[in-house]
């Protein structure tokens, strides 16, 4: 079982059904240490853009677990 240590909380937006990101993430600023898991959902309300939009706007939300040391020491 690897330490963790903070987790991050956002929601990203795609267009095309998800295949074109609005942004890039970049991990190294969010979490120093690497990550130890990423989630990624599409919750009710995602789907309800989702398909209110037919598919142009696709929102995600996603979960980052930040490592709580380099190497998971």
């Amino acid at each position: 079982h690897e330490p963790t240590g903070k987790a991050i909380y956002e929601r990203k937006s795609y267009f095309l059904w998800g295949l074109l990101p609005t942004r890039r993430v970049d991990m190294a600023e969010r979490c120093p240490h690497g990550v130890a898991r990423i989630e990624e959902e599409t919750n009710f309300g995602d789907g309800l853009c989702d398909l209110l939009t037919l598919g142009i706007w696709s929102p995600r939300s996603m979960t980052y677990t930040c490592r709580s040391t380099a190497g998971g020491d």
